[in-house]
């Protein structure tokens, strides 16, 4: 992927992360012609947050990944994989969609802090049990697979995809699942508890 290229763009009230499988159902017709564009000629698409009626600068650029359903009046549901993150560096309308020239960019050159990546999959891993899902991470993880799983807000998540630190990332991951942990086994303590009739079993 070259540091520049002129995509479509497509502001949603949505932030995506890299390595993020995202569903969509595509309805409006400039939509339905932007998708056809892109598997046409084998081109990703930028989804950018929306706030306050204007589109953030920087994004994620996807690629469709699957074509789920295709209906008689050219709407369709797919699945997109985030690529990359990039920045607007210019906006054009001269196409029934949005399309931008963006600057792909990557984190700054920093060794990952192993004692920060294993804290925080210590965490995550925790907060899995403690919700019963099954799913656990890749085995190549980065800071970004345990965001798109966490409840943070869209502010929050577009800060994230703007940090160029790995470890800043991992730090912001801690103090959330810092925060969340305890809330959750205290939730599952009273639901032992009711489940007891007020007595716990040994």
């Amino acid at each position: 992927m070259s540091a520049t290229a002129l995509i479509p763009l497509f502001p949603l009230e949505l932030v995506v992360f890299p390595g993020q499988l995202l569903s969509l159902h595509i309805f409006e017709q400039r939509y339905k012609t932007m998708i056809a564009d892109c598997r046409a000629g084998d081109l990703p698409f930028g989804i950018c947050l929306v706030q306050g009626g204007e589109a953030c600068a920087v994004g994620c650029a996807l690629t469709i990944q699957e074509i789920l359903r295709e209906y008689p009046d050219g709407r369709l549901d797919l699945v997109a994989a985030g690529l990359r993150r990039y920045r607007v560096r210019a906006t054009y309308e001269d196409q029934p969609y949005l399309s931008g020239l963006v600057e792909y960019f990557d984190d700054g050159a920093e060794l990952m802090d192993p004692e920060l990546a294993g804290a925080a999959e210590e965490r995550f891993l925790q907060l899995l049990a403690l919700v019963g899902a099954e799913s656990g991470l890749p085995q190549a993880w980065s800071s970004f697979h345990l965001a798109q799983r966490l409840d943070f807000s869209l502010e929050e998540r577009q800060e994230l995809l703007e940090n160029t630190s790995e470890n800043a990332r991992l730090r912001a991951l801690i103090k959330r699942l810092d925060l969340v942990l305890p809330a959750m086994e205290q939730r599952r303590e009273l639901r032992r508890r009711a489940q007891g009739n007020g007595h716990l079993k040994n």
